[in-house]
C-alpha cells in the first residue's frame, strides 16, 4: 500500500490524538480513579475500532487495486488484439513466437507461430542491411513495415489507402501544353480558298477528335496553335503515343497538297 494512503490512519495526527487521550486519562486518575478507569476503557475501545477500520481499509484497497490491475491487463490485451496494426514477435532463431490477429488476417491464415517471418513475408527479403523500415506488398495490399531488431519485433501498418490517394493526387495534377502545327501556312500556300478551307476543316476536326479521345481540354488560339489542358495521367498517355496527332495532321496536309497539285 502506498505510504501516503497509510498516513491516512497512523500519521502523526493519530499519534497526537492517542497521546492526548492518555494524558487526559492520567489526569482523571489523579482526581477520580473511577472516571479514569472509564476513560481508559473508552480509549481502548476507540483504539480497537480504529485498528479494525485500518485493516478493513487495507483489505478493500488491496482488492480494488487487484481488480483494477486485472481490468487494465485485460483491456490492454483486447486493445492489442483489436489494433489496426500488425505486431509480430520472433525469437533468436528467427521463428515467430507470437502475433496479434491482424498479422494472421494479412495472410488469411489462423496462425504463423513456428514459421520464419521471411518465409511468411517474402517481401522482407528485400530489406537492405541496417534498414529498419520498408514497404512490402501482401495480397494486393501495401504495408509499411517497421523493424525492431533489439526487441525482435515487427510492426505492420496498412498504407494501401494512403498510397492509392497519393497516386491519384499525382495523376490528377494539372498540366498545360501548346500544340503547334509547324509550316501549316506554307503547306496551304498555292491552294485556292475552297481547298484551303476544306483542309483546315479536316485538320481542326482531327485535332478536336484527338482531344476528345484523350480527354483533353482544347482551345484554339490561332490558325496553327492550340492550348491543351490535361492531368498527369493524360500527359503520360500522350508521351507514350509520341503525340501521334502531329503525324496525322501532316498526312492530311500532304494528302490535300497532292490532291491540289494533281
Amino acid at each position: 500500500m502506498p505510504k501516503f494512503l497509510l498516513k491516512r490512519w497512523h500519521g502523526m495526527h493519530m499519534v497526537w490524538v492517542f497521546a492526548l487521550l492518555l494524558v487526559l486519562t492520567f489526569v482523571l486518575f489523579l482526581f477520580q480513579w473511577v472516571v479514569g478507569v472509564v476513560a481508559l476503557i473508552l480509549s481502548a475501545v476507540l483504539g480497537y475500532f480504529t485498528l479494525q477500520a485500518e485493516r478493513a481499509f487495507r483489505k478493500e484497497l488491496n482488492e480494488y487495486v487487484a481488480t483494477l490491475s486485472h481490468r487494465v491487463k485485460r483491456a490492454g490485451s483486447e486493445v492489442i488484439h483489436e489494433l489496426p496494426i500488425g505486431i509480430l514477435l520472433y525469437n533468436e532463431e528467427k521463428v515467430v513466437e507470437w502475433h496479434n490477429p491482424f498479422v494472421a488476417k494479412m495472410l488469411g491464415r489462423e496462425s504463423l507461430i513456428g514459421e520464419s517471418p521471411l518465409e511468411a513475408f517474402p517481401g522482407l527479403k528485400a530489406k537492405k542491411e541496417k534498414e529498419l523500415r520498408l514497404e512490402i506488398a501482401v495480397d494486393k495490399r501495401i504495408y509499411d513495415v517497421q523493424l525492431k531488431p533489439d526487441e525482435r519485433l515487427i510492426y505492420f501498418t496498412d498504407i494501401t489507402d494512403f498510397k492509392t490517394l497519393a497516386k491519384q493526387y499525382e495523376e490528377e495534377k494539372l498540366s498545360m501544353g501548346i500544340v503547334m502545327m509547324d509550316n501549316l501556312d506554307e503547306a496551304t500556300q498555292g491552294l485556292d480558298d475552297q481547298t484551303r478551307s476544306i483542309m483546315m476543316a479536316k485538320v481542326t476536326g482531327e485535332i478536336t477528335e484527338w482531344a476528345s479521345r484523350n480527354h483533353l481540354y482544347l482551345r484554339r488560339t490561332s490558325s496553327d496553335r492550340y492550348l491543351i489542358l490535361m492531368d498527369q495521367r493524360g500527359l503520360k498517355a500522350l508521351e507514350q503515343s509520341r503525340f501521334e496527332i502531329l503525324d496525322e495532321v501532316r498526312d492530311i496536309t500532304i494528302e490535300n497538297k497532292f490532291a491540289a497539285d494533281t
